[in-house]
C-alpha cells in the first residue's frame, strides 16, 4: 500500500512539473494606436508573434500616449509628424496613406488614444488569439485610410470582420468595467517604464525584462526575443 502511495505521489509530482514546463513565457507588446512607429512596427510584430506563438504568449498592452491634457487638434503636432514621416517610411518601408496625410494638413481632427485602446481591451476579452492582428487593423484604418477612430462605425465594422457580434462589442465598449480595465492597461504600461513605443517586455519570475523599445528591424527583434527565451530555460 505504501509503495502504491509513493508511486502515485511521484506521478503527481512529475505531472505537475510537466504542466509547469508547458507554461509559456509572456512577452508584453506595449504600443499605442496613435504611434506612427508602432504602425511601422506592426507587420514585424505580426510576423514574430506567429513565428514564436508556440514558445511565447504575447500580450498586447495599449500605453495611453495621447490622453487627457495631451488630446488636442492634430494641427498642433502635424508639422512634426509631416517632417518625421519620410524618415519613418524610409527606415521601415511602410507608407502612410494619402487620406491620412491630407488629414494632417487639414488639421482639425481631434484624436485620443483612449477609444482605440478601449476597443483593444474589449477585443482581448473575446479571446480570439488575434490581438496583434486587431491592433494592426485599427492602425491601418487610421494611418492609411484616415478613418474616424473616435466614433463607433469602425469598431462595429472590425468586429464583423473578426466574426464578433458588433452589438456585443459595442455593449462592452460602453461597459464601465472595460473602461476601468483600459486605465489599468495604461497604468501597467507606465509601470513597465518602457520609455517609448513600441516595446517588448518579458515576464521573468516576479520581474520584468526589457527586450526591445523603439522601432527595431525584424532580425534585431528576433535575436532579442531568442535571447530572452534562452535565459528562461
Amino acid at each position: 500500500m505504501r509503495r502504491l502511495v509513493i508511486v502515485v505521489l511521484v506521478f503527481l509530482c512529475l505531472a505537475s512539473q510537466q504542466v509547469f514546463s508547458q507554461v509559456k513565457p509572456k512577452i508584453y507588446y506595449v504600443y499605442d494606436p496613435l504611434c506612427g512607429w508602432c504602425f511601422a512596427y506592426a507587420p514585424i510584430m505580426t510576423k514574430l508573434s506567429q513565428e514564436f506563438k508556440d514558445q511565447v504568449e504575447f500580450v498586447v498592452i495599449p500605453g495611453g500616449m495621447i490622453v487627457g491634457e495631451n488630446v488636442r487638434p492634430i494641427r498642433e503636432i502635424a508639422p512634426y509628424l509631416l517632417q518625421a514621416i519620410p524618415e519613418l517610411e524610409d527606415i521601415s518601408g511602410i507608407k502612410m496613406g494619402e487620406p491620412y496625410l491630407a488629414m494632417l494638413k487639414e488639421g482639425s481632427y481631434i484624436a485620443s488614444s483612449y477609444r482605440p485602446s478601449l476597443a483593444m481591451v474589449v477585443f482581448k476579452s473575446f479571446n480570439t488569439g488575434r490581438d496583434v492582428e486587431y491592433a494592426h487593423k485599427v492602425q491601418q484604418s487610421y494611418f492609411i485610410e484616415a478613418k474616424d477612430i473616435m466614433g463607433d462605425s469602425l469598431y462595429m465594422d472590425l468586429a464583423r470582420q473578426f466574426d464578433i457580434s458588433s452589438d456585443e462589442f459595442m455593449r462592452r465598449m460602453a461597459d464601465t468595467s472595460y473602461q476601468t480595465k483600459t486605465q489599468d492597461h495604461f497604468d501597467f504600461a507606465a509601470y513597465l517604464n518602457t520609455k517609448g513605443f513600441p516595446a517588448l517586455v518579458g515576464k521573468s519570475g516576479d520581474g520584468y525584462i526589457k527586450i526591445t523599445y523603439g522601432y527595431l528591424s525584424e532580425e534585431e527583434s528576433r535575436k532579442k526575443i531568442q535571447k530572452f527565451l534562452h535565459k528562461q530555460r
